[in-house]
């Protein structure tokens, strides 16, 4: 499950890369475009480019994926690995309200720390989006330091089984 930390990150106008493979383990990357959490974490809904063909591609054979955020700033970082659990669909009314305000904060960010110009940005930014929701099976974090790479969800058996031991002692 996605702690309350990481889901504020990811409604936050982070970066967000969604990465997928092929029946043949072949990874495609991508950046999504907004993030929402559902369901006290357990649930991922985001937007994506409609020209992402091979993501599309890549959701409908294997339906597994990874996303990836990171703060631009202070490159604290997570990633959920899941799996597809919708039916890719336009987006709703509140879907394309949230990944407006999700780029604006996204580019005010970018511009603020590395000074990129907002037209610069904007020209980069798909006109057409998609959405779907993935369920989520794990959570990493992914901050560069010590921990990175540290599995926060579900708890890893070896960590769980330790504090199974020292509750009974």
């Amino acid at each position: 499950m996605i702690d309350a930390e990481a889901a504020t990150l990811f409604e936050a106008g982070v970066s967000l890369i969604v990465c997928t493979v092929d029946t043949d383990g072949m990874p495609d990357a991508n950046r999504a475009w907004s993030a929402k959490v559902l369901d006290g974490g357990t649930r991922l809904r985001i937007s994506v480019s409609d020209d992402s063909d091979t993501l599309i591609a890549n959701l409908g054979a294997t339906g597994r994926v990874a996303i990836t955020l990171t703060e631009i700033e202070e490159l604290t970082s997570y990633q959920v690995k899941g799996h597809l659990s919708s039916e890719l669909g336009p987006e709703s009314s509140e879907d394309r309200a949230r990944r407006e305000a999700y780029i604006t904060a996204f580019t005010s960010n970018v511009n603020r720390v590395d000074g990129t110009p907002f037209e610069r940005i904007d020209r980069l930014t798909p006109r057409s989006f998609l959405v779907f929701e993935i369920a989520v099976d794990e959570v990493f974090d992914q901050t560069p330091g010590p921990a990175a790479g540290r599995q926060l969800a579900p708890v890893p058996t070896r960590e769980r089984r330790g504090a199974e031991i020292g509750n009974h002692e």
